[in-house]
């Protein structure tokens, strides 16, 4: 995903460079030097987004999992156990 990120900024950059560079009437060489340019700042720009999105999905992720892990858990002892306990102590005595 980091990657990815990276990978698609620095390339709709460098497409969005050159559309503009040509549309401005600037030499080719000039055009390459900036896509190139823009490309690299938006490929880290990308990898410093992307690592955040992967950092947040796995905090979620993480959360997530440790509700489950609580309601499974009151899933199995179950709420009305805790309820019937002191009644069956009740019975005994």
């Amino acid at each position: 995903m980091i990657r990815r990120a990276g990978a698609c900024l620095g390339l709709l950059a460098f497409c969005l460079t050159i559309v503009r560079g040509m549309g401005a009437g600037n030499p080719p060489e000039v055009i390459l030097t900036r896509a190139l340019w823009a490309m690299i700042i938006f490929f880290l720009l990308g990898l410093v987004l992307g690592f955040a999105g992967h950092l947040a999905i796995n905090e979620h992720a993480a959360n997530r999992a440790k509700v489950l892990a609580v309601e499974l858990e009151e899933a199995r002892t179950g709420p009305d156990d805790a309820e019937e306990a002191p009644a069956s102590e009740q019975a005994n005595a």
